[in-house]
């Protein structure tokens, strides 16, 4: 199958470069290029293979440009469809790669194919996943081919931070944690369009994962929203699909979202304490793909762990799984909406 992809400018010295991605969706991911003085700044690059890096050539060329004009190459977070070109981009070129500082401390477990297959087959197993779908997740979460390695960041940065492309102009770094430990969003001084990455997509709400108690990912990707609320932005433009009009107002409306399936998941828990299995088959539809219902079960830990740690529900060890079930008095939790 021949690949292609899509180029086109967007005024004010970006461009934007829509790659193919090997899934069935999102099946394109949205790079932006940003001139400066010092050279091209690109924003996320797709992942790795020998057509990608040929398409992101090509589409260079078409704007009068070539990858050793790269002087920085950015991710917005530490996944592959967004990083995974860099290695070879940066090996190519001897370009700065920017991501946030917490990114170092995740490269090591997230280039551990095997550690992540055995941490989520445990977690389905005590979650309440009949036999065959623990075996399920050991036989079929396989490294793909196309899963480049990946490395830290050669220059981090942190919140608030202004990435320069020329003395009057800049990227302001807007940490949003929540689908990723080290997401972040960029906003132009120029032009006050903001460049999202998964935090706020058109049409879906970006996957929230379930790594541990330790962590609250729904708690930060709520927070995270909320953030963007504040900020009244309008022209928003995501890693995946069109642009987003009014940026600020579809992070509200995927704010509701996530009350919503909030609300569904207590609702499953009025009639009986259930597993977090039996929750997953009752809020998300039936006949899930694999990574369908992987992703669904990572997003229903996310959810009830939130629930968990706002006080609404108790987790309870029976039989060697976990159960969730109602507080007998129901706490009234944490709010991140702005209503």
């Amino acid at each position: 199958m021949t690949l292609s992809s899509e180029a086109a400018p967007l005024g004010e010295g970006i461009y934007r470069i829509t790659l193919p991605l090997p899934f069935p969706t999102p099946n394109a991911v949205n790079c932006y290029l940003f001139e400066g003085d010092q050279g091209l700044t690109l924003l996320d690059c797709g992942i790795d293979g020998d057509d990608e890096i040929e398409l992101l050539n090509r589409a260079l060329a078409g704007f009068g440009f070539a990858l050793t004009d790269l002087h920085r190459l950015v991710a917005s977070h530490l996944h592959v469809d967004h990083m995974g070109m860099a290695k070879r981009i940066i090996v190519s070129t001897g370009c700065e790669w920017v991501m946030h500082s917490s990114t170092a401390a995740e490269v090591e477990h997230y280039n551990d194919w095997d550690h992540r297959r055995n941490e989520l087959a445990r977690l389905v197993e005590e979650g309440g996943a009949p036999h065959q779908a623990v075996t399920r997740f050991r036989r079929e979460m396989t490294r793909p081919a196309w899963f480049s390695e990946a490395i830290a960041p050669t220059h981090p940065v942190e919140n608030g931070q202004r990435i320069p492309l020329s003395p009057t102009r800049s990227l302001e770094v807007i940490f949003t944690p929540g689908h990723q430990a080290n997401q972040v969003c960029l906003r132009d001084s120029r032009t006050g369009r903001l460049f999202s990455g998964d935090h706020v997509l058109p049409r879906i709400s970006p996957f929230i994962p379930y790594t541990g108690e330790d962590q609250d990912h729904l708690g930060a990707y709520l927070a995270s929203l909320d953030r963007i609320v504040g900020l009244d932005v309008h022209e928003t433009y995501p890693g995946h699909g069109p642009i987003i009009e009014q940026g600020s107002a579809r992070a509200h409306q995927i704010l509701l979202h996530h009350q919503r399936r909030l609300d569904a998941m207590l609702e499953v828990l009025n009639e009986r304490p259930r597993t977090p299995w039996q929750i997953m088959q009752s809020v998300f539809r039936p006949n899930l793909s694999f990574l369908e219902e992987r992703l669904a079960f990572q997003e229903t830990m996310a959810h009830l762990e939130h629930l968990r740690r706002t006080g609404r529900v108790q987790r309870t060890l029976a039989d060697g799984g976990w159960r969730y079930e109602k507080w007998k008095v129901e706490g009234a939790g944490t709010s991140y909406l702005r209503l």
